[in-house]
Order: C-alpha cells, then sequence, then structure tokens
C-alpha cells in the first residue's frame, strides 16, 4: 500500500516523541520517522518534553533505559496527566513483559490517556523498514 501526496505531507508535518537510551536506535528513528522527531534519551527530557504545548502525533516508548530508569515512569506520566490530542502510543520495547505493563498502566480504567496503544518488538519495528504507523 502506498501512501498519497497528501497523507505523505500530513506525516511530514506530525510531531513524534521518541523515548530511546540507545544511540543505534535513536539514529534509526532520525532516518525512518516522517514528521518533527523528538528523541528523548531519559526520563526527565521526556517529562519535559511532554509538558510542553507540542500537540504530539505519536510517541514511541522505550521500556529499558539504562541508568536503573524505565518507561514505566513515563507510561504513569501520561496515565496521570493525560497528552493533547490523545495521540498513538507505540511500545517498542525488546522486553515484552516490560512492555505489557506500560501497555496496562495506559489503558487502565482510571487512565486519563484516551489514545490508542500498539506494543512492538523493536527488532519488528526495523524489519519494517519504515514509519509503519
Amino acid at each position: 500500500m502506498s501512501l498519497t501526496e497528501k497523507e505523505i505531507l500530513e506525516k511530514e508535518n506530525q510531531n513524534v516523541l521518541v523515548l530511546e537510551d540507545d544511540s543505534i536506535r535513536q539514529e534509526w528513528f532520525r532516518k525512518y520517522c516522517l514528521g518533527n522527531v523528538t528523541i528523548c534519551e531519559n526520563v526527565d527530557d521526556c517529562i519535559n518534553a511532554l509538558q510542553t504545548k507540542t500537540k504530539w502525533s505519536k510517541i514511541y516508548l522505550d521500556h529499558d533505559l539504562g541508568k536503573e530508569e524505565t518507561g514505566v515512569v513515563i507510561a504513569e506520566y501520561i496515565a496521570y496527566w493525560g497528552i493533547i490530542g490523545d495521540p498513538v502510543v507505540i511500545i517498542h520495547s525488546m522486553n515484552p513483559i516490560g512492555a505489557m505493563g506500560m501497555k496496562d498502566i495506559l489503558v487502565d480504567e482510571d487512565s486519563n490517556f484516551n489514545g490508542h496503544v500498539l506494543v512492538i518488538n523493536f527488532g519488528s519495528l526495523i524489519a519494517s523498514c519504515c514509519d509503519p504507523f
């Protein structure tokens, strides 16, 4: 399925937030994500980005972040505060248990997040060689 010119322009104008600590994966996101990509290497930077008035179209979250940080903190933040525009959240962790825990936080009935949540293994994301969402 190919994208129309209009769909490509819409994707190029989207704001995409990525929580990823691995520099090789960061480069992959810079290369293959359409739109204005903001990459955060840690929880504090991601919370700062979420506190801006930016309307995010997509938010990619990793679980295991090094320095004993995890993306769970961001899932909890989003669930508590909600997000302007309710973007699609794509949890791209290679840790399936951690990823499902993050999804459960976001879709909990008490969550203030009303967008869609997808869980995908980063290896599958790389195999697609493009931004499939």
